[in-house]
C-alpha cells in the first residue's frame, strides 16, 4: 500500500469525525442518532482499510 493510500484513509477518518461533530452541533441531531451514523461510517471505512492491509500482507507472503 502506498503512502498516498495511507494518508487518504487517515484523512477519511478525520472527515468522518468532523462530519459527526457537524451533524451534532449544526443540525442538532440527537446524540444517539449521530453516534449510530458515526459508528456505521467508521465500520465501513475501517473495513476498506483492513481489506487493503490484507492485500498487502498476502503480496508479501
Amino acid at each position: 500500500m502506498s503512502n498516498r493510500k495511507v494518508w487518504l484513509y487517515i484523512i477519511g477518518f478525520i472527515v468522518i469525525i468532523l462530519a459527526a461533530v457537524i451533524l451534532r452541533v449544526f443540525f442538532e441531531i440527537k446524540g444517539n442518532v449521530a453516534l449510530l451514523i458515526f459508528i456505521i461510517l467508521i465500520l465501513g471505512w475501517g473495513s476498506l482499510f483492513q481489506r487493503e492491509l490484507i492485500k498487502l500482507v498476502n503480496r508479501r507472503k
